[in-house]
């Protein structure tokens, strides 16, 4: 081979090798290239990540620092439960939650807006030792203890008979899903799968009240009866639908009564004329010890009217409940008077309310016999009842919080204000204050009012209601619940 041959033939080696060689390179960098891309993909989208929960976070942070309202309820529902055989079978009780966040408008002011509720089921948000007034565990309300005389009567006791509502010679009768005038079957005004339905006189008339399941709720119906006719009570007749199985009662005048749903967590209307007006707020899952069938005695007129609502079913859930109006024309508060007898009982019902008229206790009030008959160890007695209002303290008494902020590092110079729905003075002198700082100084505040703090770097947040007693015991002060609203400055 000559020398021109051998050059070419190496230069032919030497380019193919050289190929090879940038393949390679070629191939190295492609997987470099790829690493690359990967990493810097990765870190990007990792970049973005941060950033999306960091918004995130600031916008949380500024709806809770503009508007969001911090509210513990103490609920009836959840400190007072009925027994647990109080439920029917098959149904359990519904509980709420005790804490709950919503939203309340307020001045763009940097103030952290916090609220309080208290409904007084308990005593975990009072100073047991500065509080002196009586607090009623079963209607979880503060007022004056009831004041009650029961006297034993010697004559034999007979049950009554509540099986049949007769005015005059006519008598209705409601057994199991059948009704009945005089004992000819009656075409009830609803139809559907009756569970159980009730009679009551009222006045010179009677109301029914009817139970229907409708799909996996109770249905309550309620109608006038004249011997002839059915008028609703309610639109179209229908009160209500409850997850609870109960009874309707029924008990006052024809113009005015009360309609009381006795289920594990009750519901209750005033009935005056064409007039309806919910009260369910008085008959919670304490009062109705589990589901009772209301039996409901009126006493007095005008704004000395009293209701009394017991349970007329034998089952072990004595009830023994006063509703007052406290010299209003509306029900401004009930007590728990089971808790005055000498002795316990497993069955009372009210036979009969006698109106003692005007006498002399200190000064003129309205006091009511009621004709009682009860069962104690299944003996049956008949008692005298004289409902003398309630006991009077001998001093000022007074309601006091603990301290109720609880956000840490934060100070507290606005009080937005103290409210009720269920508050009534009665003939009492009352008077609100609060204050910033444990132990420090009272400072007046009416009940709806605002008020900034004398001292705004203060870290607590207290109230107080001072009551100067009256002396009318037909008369209480009562608090069913009080909503403190405030605001806090973090530090």
């Amino acid at each position: 081979m000559d020398k021109k041959s051998k050059i070419e033939n190496w230069g032919i080696k030497e380019l193919k090798e050289g190929e090879r060689l940038i393949r390679k390179l070629k191939n190295f960098f492609a997987g470099i290239g790829l690493a690359f891309t990967t990493a810097i993909f990765v870190l990007g989208f990792s970049i973005l990540i941060l950033w999306f929960f960091y918004f995130l976070r600031q916008l949380i942070e500024n709806r809770i620092d503009s508007n969001v309202t911090f509210s513990l309820s103490l609920t009836k529902k959840l400190e007072s439960p009925a027994p647990a055989a109080g439920l029917p079978p098959g149904q359990s009780a519904a509980m709420e939650s005790p804490v709950s966040v919503s939203s309340t408008p307020q001045p763009d002011d940097g103030l952290i807006y916090a609220g309080y509720t208290d409904l007084f089921s308990g005593v975990g948000g009072l100073s047991q030792s500065e509080t002196t007034m009586y607090r009623d565990d079963v209607a979880t309300a503060m007022m004056f203890p009831p004041s009650l005389e029961w006297s034993e009567k010697s004559e034999g006791a007979t049950a009554p008979d509540f099986s049949s509502a007769c005015i005059g010679g006519s008598c209705l009768s409601a057994k199991g899903t059948v009704l009945t005038l005089n004992g000819s079957p009656l075409k009830l005004p609803i139809a559907g799968d009756v569970r159980n339905i009730t009679a009551d006189t009222v006045g010179n008339g009677w109301a029914i009240g009817v139970v229907i399941k409708e799909g996996n709720k109770y249905a309550g119906y309620a109608y006038r009866f004249d011997g002839k006719n059915f008028t609703p009570i309610f639109q179209n007749g229908k009160a209500f639908d409850s997850q609870y199985e109960g009874q309707w009662g029924f008990g006052g005048t024809a113009d005015d009564f009360l309609a009381v749903y006795g289920a594990y967590q009750g519901k209750g209307y005033r009935v005056r004329g064409n007039s309806v007006q919910d009260i369910s707020d008085l008959f919670d899952v304490r009062v109705m010890k589990g589901g009772i069938r209301p039996g409901i005695i009126r006493a007095g007129s005008g704004i000395h009217t009293a209701w009394y609502l017991f349970n007329k079913e034998k089952n072990n859930r004595a009830v023994f409940i006063k509703l007052f109006q406290n010299g209003t024309a509306d029900i401004a508060g009930e007590a728990d008077i089971l808790g005055t007898a000498p002795v316990s009982f497993s069955y009372l019902v009210v036979i009969k309310s006698y109106e003692v008229g005007l006498r002399k206790i200190g000064v003129d009030s309205f006091p009511f016999l009621l004709s009682v008959y009860a069962e104690r160890a299944g003996s049956p007695q008949n008692w005298n009842v004289t409902d003398n209002g309630f006991k009077i303290p001998s001093g000022p008494v007074s309601v006091t919080s603990i301290n109720l902020n609880n956000y840490a590092n934060t100070e507290v110079p606005y009080l937005i204000g103290l409210t009720s729905k269920d508050f009534s003075a009665g003939n009492a002198d009352i008077s609100f204050e609060t204050r910033n700082t444990d132990n420090g100084k009272w400072e007046a505040v009416s009940l709806g009012a605002s008020h900034w703090f004398s001292d705004p770097h203060g870290a607590a947040l207290e109230w107080r209601m001072r009551v100067k007693p009256g002396n009318n015991p037909e008369f209480t002060p009562y608090l069913g619940s009080l909503l403190v609203e405030y605001k806090v400055k973090r530090l």
